[in-house]
């Protein structure tokens, strides 16, 4: 798939997200077939401010559930 053909499809999803979302947001990554590469294509629809919200807030809660586990991992070491 092509960066373009995955944009059309991003671009064609968000928007029949957006018939009931009122923000949506879509990230797309992939193995490019001919060269081996990775890609990346990302495409929304509606409020840009709630959609850089939300993805701030898949930032934010991923990293806290990461620090969370790496804390939960090094008292299991020191309990032992």
């Amino acid at each position: 798939m092509t960066k373009i053909e995955a944009n059309a499809l991003l671009q064609e999803t968000a928007r029949k997200l957006a018939e009931h979302f009122d923000a949506v947001q879509i990230l797309a990554s992939w193995q490019a077939e001919e060269d081996g590469e990775w890609a990346m294509e990302y495409n929304g629809s509606g409020n840009w401010y709630a959609r850089r919200g939300m993805m701030q807030e898949v930032l934010q809660s991923d990293e806290a559930m990461v620090q969370a586990q790496r804390f939960k991992e090094a008292e299991g070491e020191v309990g032992e």
